[in-house]
């Protein structure tokens, strides 16, 4: 199975694939070099992606997942003024492209919770210093949903057939004065 974030991340990238101005210079590292002759391009990858116990038996988690697509424009040659108008052109498009999408990508992870899916909002920066003005911006999406890890057993429990107890008895020393072994009947 898929983790949750790379599928969102993987579903996100073919939304923006050709749907934007960036056309297909969209990737989900963050270590692609963005060069000025290749913009626009948009870079997509995970903020944060925070959890709390959902239920405890057997366990899953309320994900929060924000997911930011880093935005690089430039004005053609001639233009000296900083890209505002491109950047914020292409936010628009990235916004217009995923938000509906929201609750099918999280339909696709799990039921979701789209109550805390949605869109965060969009922050620029501009960069003056070479021979053309570039700017950078980044959407941030929310895509919350509900996880019940696979690597942990459909019960909640390890499987063990043994268990260990030392005791340290008042006044407390560090030395345990009674020490329990049980095995566990495997049936």
């Amino acid at each position: 199975m898929i983790p949750p974030p790379v599928f969102i991340r993987n579903a996100v990238k073919s939304l923006l694939m050709g749907g934007t101005a960036a056309g297909d210079r969209v990737s989900t590292s963050r270590k692609s070099r963005v060069w000025s002759k290749r913009l626009p391009a948009i870079v997509i990858y995970t903020l944060t992606n925070r959890a709390e116990e959902f239920e405890s038996a057997p366990k899953s988690y309320r994900r929060t997942l924000r997911l930011a697509c880093e935005l690089w424009v430039s004005k053609p040659s001639p233009e000296p003024d900083v890209p505002d108008d491109e950047l914020d052109a292409l936010s628009r498009e990235v916004e217009a492209l995923i938000l509906p999408a929201i609750p099918a990508i999280i339909a696709a992870v799990d039921d979701g919770d789209l109550s805390h899916s949605g869109y965060e909002g969009f922050e620029a920066d501009f960069d003056e210093e070479g021979r053309k003005p570039i700017g950078g911006g980044r959407c941030t999406f929310v895509f919350a949903y509900i996880e019940t890890p696979d690597y942990l057993p459909a019960d909640g429990l390890a499987p063990f057939d043994r268990i260990h107890i030392e005791h340290d008895l008042a006044p407390a020393d560090g030395t345990p004065e009674a020490v329990d072994d049980i095995a566990l009947d495997a049936g």
